[in-house]
């Protein structure tokens, strides 16, 4: 049986994911806060998004 592979769908609703080292997502954050901030959508996305890379820094 062939393995069939299939791309992502990139519309609505789907999103791709990846792995980053902890690093790339600490500077993400610093460098889209001002960003993010400007919007109550783009506030909760920044607080979820730290609020999970806080969460791994803690996990030993």
């Amino acid at each position: 049986m062939a393995l069939q592979l299939r791309e992502p769908q990139r519309s609505q609703g789907y999103s791709v994911r990846t792995t980053a080292p902890l690093s790339v997502h600490v500077a993400m954050i610093e460098r889209s806060s001002t960003q993010l901030m400007q919007s109550p959508a783009g506030r909760k996305a920044h607080r979820i998004h730290s609020d999970r890379v806080t969460a791994m820094r803690i996990t030993p």
